[in-house]
């Protein structure tokens, strides 16, 4: 399992475009991928629409991202990549 914090830097809000960007980035990937809400103590599937769009992401604040699977690494680098604007 790896779990990182991510500083995101692309997305507008709670706009929908972006958040389904992100789930279809997470849905390329085998493994398991969840979105740590601290202040609600909450694990949102990151390949859940629905759940995504409960989770408020804003741009120059960090979002801790937690994968588990057989290509956890290479997810977390996708998602990584796409949070931070190198993967538009």
């Amino acid at each position: 399992m790896i779990k990182k914090q991510v500083m995101v830097n692309i997305l507008e809000g709670r706009e929908d475009r972006p958040i389904a960007k992100l789930v279809q980035v997470t849905n390329n990937y085998k493994s398991r991928i969840y979105f740590l809400e601290p202040e609600n103590n909450r694990r949102i599937n990151g390949k859940s629409m629905m759940g995504m769009m409960t989770l408020a992401l804003y741009p120059g604040e960090p979002v801790t991202v937690e994968v588990d699977g057989e290509d956890e690494k290479e997810a977390m680098e996708g998602i990584e990549n796409y949070l931070t604007g190198q993967g538009k």
